[in-house]
């Protein structure tokens, strides 16, 4: 409800009583955000979905909701979009909220990039206008199943990607203050990968063992969202957590993260060189250098998937060998399970 009030707020406050506008609604869903800019007259709204099954419940919504004739329904991605074969013009707004937990994991920036260069006028306006991705360094450990100690398994709770998580129904102690990691304006931020070197103080002393990140929501000048743990209005979006290799941490210490960004999504680890061998957990189980590896790995991964996806030839050439080896891994003496991830990842795309 928050949320959609909040959009509806600033659709009116951009819409009513101004201009003719033409609006794109990227990744419209079952088109609601499209039926809210469509209730302010002179307007016409151009609505992409993907999937062909939400585009036909979303035409019956519309029709019901008598909008048909001012919303423009396309059964397309936003990148497959053409001007003047889908839109008869560039558009002067561009509204959507392809968000996941963590703002970047439905690949908001990779369309906007697209939209910026081929769909929108160079002074099109955005809903929403930023984001800040902000987080801070927490306690979040294993202590007891029933009445078992299970302490060691924390040495095994890292890893190189995020979970969603409800925050409130998790048991954690803060360890730094809420902090900045990255700002995007949607006006010209671009998927162009980005990391940070980050130093939060720790403002007590404790284990530090994962990082739980939100972000908050410029919609327009006014108007706010947030899906912050301590957000009055909870979203549905909840917060995103990412175990790491557990270190001691005495107060005020600096703590050493590095944050960063591929365009889909945001990972975190410590700084090798900020961590001293003392201050790793006493029961570690692993090699911090191959939590690193494992991490360029899944960046590199998800690069060439985003690059197949913007270049549908080279996607299919590289589907079509991936097929090839899930068929006779043996022949090319790849482990089966590695090879069936590979091609689940390709023809899944």
């Amino acid at each position: 409800e928050a949320r959609n009030d909040g959009y509806d707020q600033a659709l009116h406050a951009r819409l009513a009583g101004g201009t003719a506008s033409r609006v794109l609604d990227i990744g419209a869903g079952f088109g609601l955000l499209s039926m809210m800019a469509a209730r302010h007259p002179g307007h016409q709204v151009h609505a992409c979905e993907v999937n062909p099954v939400i585009v036909r419940t979303a035409a019956e919504v519309i029709r019901v909701n008598g909008a048909a004739d001012r919303i423009h329904l396309l059964n397309k991605d936003c990148r497959s979009l053409k001007v003047p074969e889908d839109l008869p013009e560039r558009a002067d707004l561009a509204v959507f909220e392809l968000f996941d937990c963590s703002l970047l994991g439905e690949g908001i920036l990779h369309f906007l990039a697209y939209a910026r260069e081929h769909l929108l006028k160079p002074d099109a306006a955005y809903l929403p206008r930023s984001a800040v991705v902000r987080g801070m360094v927490i306690e979040h450990r294993l202590e007891k199943i029933w009445d078992i100690d299970v302490n060691i398994l924390n040495a095994y709770h890292h890893s190189p990607s995020f979970t969603n998580v409800d925050a409130s129904r998790l048991a954690y102690r803060p360890l730094s203050r809420p902090f900045d990691v990255f700002t995007f304006d949607f006006a010209n931020a671009t998927p162009a990968p980005e990391e940070k070197d980050l130093r939060p103080p720790a403002i007590d002393a404790g284990t530090a063992g994962a990082m739980l990140f939100w972000f908050d929501l410029q919609l327009d000048e006014t108007t706010w969202l947030s899906n912050a743990p301590d957000s009055a209005s909870p979203m549905h979006w909840k917060q995103a957590l990412q175990p790491l290799p557990e270190i001691q941490v005495k107060r005020g210490f600096e703590l050493p993260l590095v944050a960063r960004h591929d365009g889909s999504g945001t990972t975190f680890r410590w700084r090798a060189d900020g961590v001293a061998r003392e201050a790793m957990s006493k029961m570690p189980r692993f090699d911090p250098r191959a939590v690193q590896q494992v991490t360029e790995l899944q960046m590199q991964t998800r690069s060439i998937l985003q690059h197949c996806a913007d270049n549908p030839d080279e996607y299919r050439a590289v589907a079509d060998i991936a097929q090839r080896l899930a068929i006779d891994p043996g022949a090319h003496a790849i482990d089966p399970k590695v090879a069936l991830r590979f091609a689940a990842a390709f023809l899944g795309t």
